[in-house]
């Protein structure tokens, strides 16, 4: 049975599961690269025949000196970056048409949108998943086939956890390519308005290959130099007093009394300094805002003011606490209006410093939560799917009496009981799923698991709601749903049910469940979302703290 695990960027009351937090967000360098998949040794991303322009197909070629490299630039200071063809401007990687389905291929393109932006996950061992921005469907890239073919084609798939979607980044170093023309504009002439972009360029740290006059993959002021000499006849003088700062994504910069001499202090990212003489020989001489004088790394060195902090009034967030829920107030220290799950998505809209978050809430309430508790960002991606739980529930349903399929459950507890039979023979360390609240149709006691997931109070036709809740948990899950138009037996609240995940697809889900025929009847029942949300008027999912099989 296909089994299918989708991952999503955006959307509401969606919760992911613990094992998670090990994948965690990559910022490489900006700088050149070559990528290498896992699954074929001995290859690198490519295009067709090394061409660099609008429409080439992406696929593998055998790792040489000739093919092309691949130019990573993280986008405003954010998690997401453009992979670019070095030597080619801004021409880059692209999903084409900016779709999630598997199978989609991925083509060159000038980057104009969020489809040719790309998020890189640390897999541990030297290796990444590159997820690129495209839809409410995650997809990662992928070499067609997975096998170790040095040729074959790229596209986007859905993680399947296979050396196919594992690649390494390898910096290239020394990447000396054709010298650049020096006609920064286009306009066919050389002449002072380029010589002045370009100097735009370098103290802004941005690239063009037209003005990389020495073709070494960077734009310093060796390059102005360069320039001006072949407009004027003679270069411009390096500027001896510019305002700089440290531009580097670690804690602190060696900073060196003389060029690989002792060390004499560190600076930190974005520390304003000044800069006494340019790149010589990979050092930059520079004066901190103290008056000390003394020599750092040319590469971690850029010209004019350090960026302005980014301040927004509306930042995505997550809810990050392991607990079952966090209390949602109306005030700092105020009433708590509402339960906010772990890994919920918030949007953050003001920090305060005496401890409190104020939020709004995926449904679209505004409240307080405590600061400890909200995190910037998306939520962590929920693991894959487990093979073994996955075909454990296939052998309950099929194989083994009691869960058999077709046959009567005859414990205790109808639906709820069955799935706890379900629940409790499968995971390690869970207990029984007891008591309900009616008005979010959870339980008052899960020892041993956590409320992973919540959805009430929608539309039968929120079918996107329902499936992006479903989407971000994982087999094996226990459901407790209450019915549309049905009450329960003190006609106080929607009639329950209760269910386990069997099954998450593309078009809906399957349960293994008992009693939807009110004769105790085991079986594995299959709905699209579109049933879930016109059946039912709430969920509320619980997963085990310890996901394995028992």
């Amino acid at each position: 049975m296909k089994k299918l695990l989708t991952l999503f960027l955006s959307g509401a009351i969606v919760f992911g599961s613990s094992s998670a937090d090990a994948l965690s967000l990559a910022r490489p360098e900006n700088g050149v690269y070559s990528i290498q998949p896992k699954c074929a040794p001995g290859a690198e991303l490519s295009t067709l025949g090394q061409r660099k322009t609008n429409g080439i197909n992406v696929l593998l070629a055998p790792i040489s000196n000739n093919n092309v490299k691949w130019r990573l630039t993280r986008l405003n200071n954010d998690d997401w970056y453009s992979i670019t063809v070095e030597g080619a401007g801004n021409i880059g990687l692209n999903v084409d048409n900016g779709r999630s389905d598997n199978g989609t291929n991925i083509t060159l393109w000038e980057v104009k949108g969020e489809w040719q932006h790309f998020r890189i996950w640390d897999m541990g061992g030297g290796y990444y998943l590159i997820q690129p921005h495209v839809g409410q469907r995650v997809v990662l890239l992928d070499v067609a086939g997975g096998g170790n073919n040095t040729s074959a084609n790229v596209w986007c798939y859905g993680q399947n956890n296979s050396a196919a979607q594992l690649w390494k980044l390898v910096k290239v170093t020394n990447n000396r390519g054709a010298m650049g023309s020096g006609d920064i504009n286009g306009d066919g002439k050389v002449d002072q308005t380029d010589l002045k972009l370009l100097e735009n360029l370098v103290l802004n740290d941005s690239y063009n290959p037209a003005g990389d006059m020495n073709g070494d993959g960077s734009l310093t002021i060796v390059d102005v130099s360069r320039l001006a000499l072949k407009i004027n006849g003679k270069p411009t003088p390096k500027p001896q007093e510019q305002k700089g700062y440290i531009n580097t994504q670690s804690l602190n910069l060696n900073f060196r009394s003389n060029p690989n001499g002792s060390i004499i202090g560190k600076l930190a990212k974005n520390t304003p300094i000044t800069i006494i003489q340019g790149d010589s020989n990979g050092w930059t001489k520079i004066r901190t805002n103290s008056g000390q004088v003394g020599y750092v790394s040319s590469q971690y060195v850029a010209y004019g003011d350090p960026p302005s902090p980014i301040v927004n009034t509306e930042t995505p967030g997550y809810v990050n606490t392991e607990s079952k829920n966090l209390n949602f107030r109306s005030s700092p220290n105020g009433s708590v209006i509402g339960k906010l799950a772990r890994h919920e998505r918030v949007t953050i809209l003001q920090k305060n410093s005496n401890g409190w978050t104020k939020i709004r809430n995926s449904s679209g309430q505004e409240g307080y939560a405590s600061s400890q508790y909200i995190a910037e960002g998306e939520p962590p991606i929920p693991p894959p799917i487990d093979n073994d739980i996955q075909n454990h529930l296939e052998r309950l349903a099929n194989n083994t009496a009691g869960y058999r399929m077709g046959t009567k459950y005859t414990g205790s507890g109808e639906c709820r009981g069955f799935a706890n039979k379900v629940y409790l023979a499968t995971f390690q360390g869970v207990s029984y799923i007891s008591g309900y609240a009616n008005y979010n149709y959870s339980a008052s006691s899960f020892s041993g698991s956590y409320e992973a997931g919540r959805l009430f109070n929608f539309s039968s036709n929120d079918t996107a709601a329902v499936k992006r809740l479903f989407q971000s948990v994982k087999v094996g899950a226990f459901v407790q749903m209450g019915r549309r138009g049905r009450l329960n037996s003190t006609k106080t609240a929607a009639s329950p049910h209760s269910a386990i995940v069997y099954n998450i697809m593309e078009d809906g889900v399957q349960f293994f469940e008992a009693n939807t025929d009110g004769k105790n009847t085991i079986k594995v029942g299959t709905y699209s979302w579109h049933d879930l949300a016109n059946k039912n008027q709430g969920f509320t999912i619980y997963m085990p703290n310890n996901y394995s099989l028992k």
